[in-house]
């Protein structure tokens, strides 16, 4: 294995995490919002609705400082392929 090699997994995985982070801001901004069948008729949107905007918040920063992560990697890696010659 070399320093590319895991370099890659890295990124590899950086990108995954990437995803969950824009499927869980996804999911928080759904739930925020969403409106649910009663007995009585439609809910309104949910009380804790604040808390899902705030993880979506999370969420949105989280995947942002991931790609931001990866950019740095992926720049280092080209660095030093370019001094490897």
């Amino acid at each position: 294995t070399t320093i590319f090699d895991f370099m890659e997994e890295v990124i590899k995985q950086n990108k995954e995490l990437e995803k969950l982070h824009k499927e869980l801001g996804s999911v928080a901004q759904s739930n925020a919002t969403s409106i649910h069948p009663t007995g009585v008729g439609p809910s309104g949107p949910p009380t804790n609705a604040g808390s899902f905007i705030k993880s979506k918040g999370k969420a949105t920063a989280g995947a942002t400082k991931t790609k931001t992560i990866r950019s740095a990697i992926e720049k280092l890696k080209n660095t030093i392929k370019k001094m490897k010659g």
